[in-house]
């Protein structure tokens, strides 16, 4: 309780300095899209002209059987494929640029690829360096953290080592790291992967607390349960590289019924349209890619209308409590007065940043340092003994190229190594 009335005190403080910010949300679109991967006999089409719609202030779920093709649309969203896809993204009715959205978003894998010899506060005040740069001081990048661990409930882990922490921690710490620079759109791939139902459930919930702040969180789900279903706002279903539904979650079964589908009762939403989708209840996917238009109209269970396009969609964003400022997107403005979206940290605190960092968690390595630390000492003692006395010998001028390389050699294959038992 303390905690929090310092945090909301230090965050007054704070406030008039961040009133130059300038505060955006991002409505994504997409139309007629389309992905082949391959070429020629080999060719495969995943997504097959499909539309939809994300909003901002929203906490987006898709959701579809194996191979349906939601993870491809969650790639070619986030930028991260370019080939092989037809159709158009926009960002807030204009095409999006790939040079200022890969800057605007930000993409949260299924794995979280963490250092695990850093606590959290040091990993977050590594990101905090690297993305917010020299212009932002000192104190405000230790209050950003504050407020960013308190959010999603990390303040009593702070001093804890990645490698001791659960599941849902790692994953929370994963999503932190991304809040630090503030993006717009916020991508995740199955955040619940690996997850308890009481882990799964606290992690969306931090999400949808994330989405109300104006951003667009956009998330891939599998199987969820009824309790986490509800925690969405809106649910767009894949099947077979189209769209079955796109809505809010409490309209899906009353979509469904409209298509002659009857849920049972007591029966998981979510379990029965990956049944549907997948071809158990009959030939009926076409119908509910045909009513739903393949995502160009957004279903709302409403007795005047049944279909409501795309283009009209409730922007309301709720009431956020001061101390989640940091979450709300914004543009910094650069030394000219301008807003660009650039680096936060200059090259040479890049390097620096990351020089410690590397240095910390080599450090904390102890057996794999004591390791190769032991192993340079006996090559040393070894190769002293071979070698000895020859230099001062000119006859042995063969013996001493021999020495040199072979210690070229030696540091070479040391430092490169760890390289090939990746590779391999």
């Amino acid at each position: 309780m303390d905690t929090d009335i310092k945090l909301r005190e230090r965050n007054r403080g704070t406030t008039a300095t961040r009133e130059n910010q300038e505060v955006s949300s991002f409505d994504l679109t997409f139309s007629d899209l389309s992905y082949t991967v391959g070429k020629g006999e080999t060719a495969k089409k995943i997504l097959r002209q499909i539309s939809g719609t994300f909003n901002s202030g929203k906490l987006t779920a898709i959701m579809g059987p194996s191979g349906a093709g939601k993870t491809s649309l969650m790639n070619i969203l986030a930028g991260l494929k370019k080939s092989g896809i037809e159709g158009r993204v926009n960002v807030n009715g204009a095409e999006r640029k790939f040079k200022t959205f890969r800057k605007q978003s930000a993409y949260i894998t299924q794995q979280d690829h963490l250092l695990s010899n850093l606590s959290v506060e040091e990993y977050m005040m590594s990101a905090a360096h690297l993305k917010l740069g020299n212009d932002v001081s000192e104190k405000e990048k230790k209050l950003t953290i504050e407020l960013i661990m308190n959010t999603l409930g990390l303040t009593n882990s702070q001093s804890t080592r990645v490698s001791c922490l659960s599941g849902g921690e790692c994953k929370r710490l994963a999503i932190g790291l991304e809040l630090i620079d503030n993006p717009a759109i916020l991508f995740l791939d199955e955040p619940t992967s690996g997850l308890d139902s009481s882990s799964s459930l606290q992690c969306v919930a931090v999400l949808r607390d994330i989405a109300k702040t104006g951003r667009t969180v956009v998330a891939t789900i599998h199987q969820p349960s009824t309790r986490l279903l509800d925690q969405f706002d809106q649910l767009y279903i894949v099947a077979g590289g189209s769209c079955m539904y796109q809505g809010p979650v409490n309209s899906l079964i009353p979509y469904l019924q409209s298509m002659n589908l009857q849920c049972p009762d007591h029966h998981n939403p979510a379990d029965f349209a990956i049944d549907v989708a997948s071809g158990e209840y009959g030939d009926v996917v076409f119908r509910l890619i045909s009513g739903i238009e393949n995502g160009r109209s957004i279903y709302q269970d409403n007795s005047s209308t049944s279909c409501v396009p795309s283009t009209s969609h409730d922007t309301e964003v709720d009431e956020v409590d001061e101390t989640d400022f940091m979450i709300n997107s914004h543009l910094r403005t650069n030394k000219r007065g301008k807003n660009e979206l650039s680096y936060g940290a200059p090259f040479h605190t890049q390097v620096a940043v990351l020089l410690r960092r590397t240095w910390r968690t080599i450090w904390r390595e102890q057996i794999l340092t004591t390791m190769r630390l032991t192993l340079h000492v006996c090559i040393a003692i070894l190769i002293g003994l071979l070698y000895w006395q020859i230099g001062d010998d000119a006859h042995a001028i063969y013996n001493n190229a021999g020495m040199l390389f072979f210690n070229h050699i030696f540091i070479l294959y040391a430092a490169m190594m760890p390289t090939f038992l990746t590779c391999k």
